[in-house]
């Protein structure tokens, strides 16, 4: 516990550090150690944005030793120090007997007594005269919150779930010289489900896109192309080995998919239809989990908040985090974040871990703003390796049938963090059917910077990428099959809004086989309902 309070092991996350550092610092308290006075003095003089600062106060308390009077004595007055922590230095000071010596405490504003409702509610809903009621009576007029009708599933590990609308493109131009009107539009909707359980997992996405381009010329009729596709692709995971090698699985994914094409063009006798289908399959070995800690990370930030406002008694454990994920979870589809809010607060006060029962203002905001912030969604973790052999075969209208056997290996590594997120991935293929064989290498890297006011108001994140690949396709681009590769190096603002919806800027510039190429691109989507549960270890 020493060690953990001098600096970080090695090979410990930050966040795992902090987490542990904090109940050391507890626990040396409590055992009354002296040996950890001067590391707990070091806290107390530099530290001032983690909870720990508070927990180190309360052990130099308990410990009882003398050299941690003076320290704790220029706290007291410092202004720059929040009211509870200040208030933690005088409970201190107590304990050390400094209190007699000169020491003042310092001076509390009054504090107005909670306006009660003039007339109390009649009846009581199943289990809900409790906080969370208290709350919505005193503090707004949405009235009492419905009680949750769910059932927690021990054995889930994680679970995800979104739909968004995609805006393509639209456009519209207009050449007065030549009497010139084309115009285009193209949409896509997307969705995604993952479900991770301790003995399997399984993922389904789905892509659903619809194009129309118009064009009217003065010299020839009209003309127009209108296209259609839809694409779905699943995949299970079984993992035997949950005591031995609880991240090996066996994986089974395929995908299935059609395109339709109806044009209209003068130079044609009549309407030209086009159809194209494809089906694949893939199975191997792998190793890994990926899941989405966004909710994880919401739970983390929302404890911060409470602790240093001195509201949370104690900090939250594996069971009280899950009941509040999965009421998250649950009112994903409500508008806004007052159920969240109030659910948060009642599962907090049934495991009595709340100090108080009156939050303020600055709180009462910085809650809401995180229990909202869209910069916590679809924050993946975990890092996933698959190994196996693939089939795939196209059914195109007019042309033959092309078909694909190949062996395939892909990787992936995400580590999130608070503000940060590193991403790396790697796909390979190499195809062994028809002639000539030819192989792809796709190699992805990212970091990506959150940005947050002092209030916890998101702000959008700043994103540096880059990407690089390597492919011996035979074809035109390639004169005789030789071997092609591209190097790219980007950078991105997201702007994020809640539900899942955002607007992208990216900038992506390098070389193409030895060609220069610049990529620019603006993106907009448009979320219905996203929502994740992940457990709370």
């Amino acid at each position: 516990m020493l060690r953990l309070l001098k600096k970080k092991p090695r090979g410990m996350t930050q966040e795992t550090w902090l987490e542990q550092r904090r109940e050391a610092a507890r626990e040396l308290g409590r055992l009354k150690d002296k040996r950890a006075v001067p590391l707990l003095l070091k806290i107390v003089g530099k530290e001032r944005f983690d909870v720990v600062l508070e927990i180190a106060i309360d052990a130099l308390g308990e410990i009882d030793d003398q050299r941690a009077v003076d320290p704790l004595r220029k706290l007291l007055n410092d202004p720059s120090l929040d009211s509870y922590v200040r208030d933690a230095v005088a409970g201190a000071l107590k304990k050390l007997g400094a209190m007699d010596e000169g020491i003042v405490e310092p001076v509390k504003p009054p504090v107005k007594p909670p306006v009660k409702p003039p007339v109390k509610p009649p009846g009581k809903l199943p289990g809900q005269d409790d906080l969370a009621t208290r709350l919505a009576e005193q503090l707004s007029p949405f009235g009492k919150l419905p009680p949750l009708d769910f059932k927690i599933d021990h054995d889930l590990l994680g679970r995800s779930d979104s739909w968004e609308i995609v805006g393509g493109s639209a456009n519209i131009n207009w050449d007065g010289a030549g009497g010139t009107t084309t115009s285009g539009i193209s949409a896509a909707t997307r969705h995604h489900r993952q479900v991770e359980k301790r003995s399997y997992g399984y993922t389904i996405d789905g892509v659903l896109d619809l194009g129309f381009r118009y064009n009217d010329t003065s010299a020839t009729d009209a003309s127009w192309d209108l296209s259609h596709s839809l694409a779905l692709n699943p995949e299970i995971r079984y993992y035997p080995f949950r005591r031995d090698l609880p991240l090996l699985f066996g994986q089974l994914g395929g995908g299935i998919g059609y395109g339709l094409g109806l044009s209209d063009h003068p130079i044609f006798l009549d309407r030209r239809f086009s159809f194209a289908a494809n089906l694949s399959l893939g199975g191997g070995p792998g190793y890994g989990r990926l899941l989405d800690v966004g909710a994880r990370l919401r739970l983390r930030r929302v404890e911060y908040v409470l602790k240093k406002a001195g509201i949370l008694s104690g900090p939250i454990d594996r069971a009280v985090g899950e009941q509040i994920i999965h009421a998250w979870y649950h009112e994903r589809n409500c508008i806004g974040t007052f159920t969240h809010l109030g659910y948060t607060l009642d599962i907090l006060r049934r495991a009595n871990l709340l100090a108080k029962e009156t939050i303020d203002p600055a709180v009462t905001y910085r809650l809401v703003r995180i229990l909202d912030d869209p910069q916590l969604d679809n924050r993946i973790s975990g890092m996933m390796f698959r190994l196996g052999y693939g089939y795939a075969r196209s059914f195109i209208k007019d042309v033959d049938d092309p078909t694909m056997g190949f062996l395939y290996l892909t990787g992936e590594y995400n580590h999130q963090r608070q503000k940060s997120s590193i991403t790396a991935r790697m796909r390979f293929f190499y195809q062994m059917v028809d002639d000539p064989d030819f192989y792809g290498l796709t190699l992805e890297g990212a970091y990506n910077a959150y940005f947050y006011s002092k209030t916890f108001d998101p702000l959008g994140a700043l994103s540096a990428t880059l990407t690089a690949g390597l492919s011996n396709q035979a074809g035109s681009v390639f004169e005789d099959g030789g071997l092609g590769y591209r190097l790219l190096l980007g950078g991105a603002y997201t702007r994020f809004f809640n539900r899942g919806s955002s607007v992208v800027a990216s900038l992506k510039a390098g070389m193409d086989t030895g060609s220069p190429l610049v990529m620019v691109s603006l993106e907009a989507h448009y979320g219905f309902a996203p929502g994740s549960f992940v457990s709370a270890e």
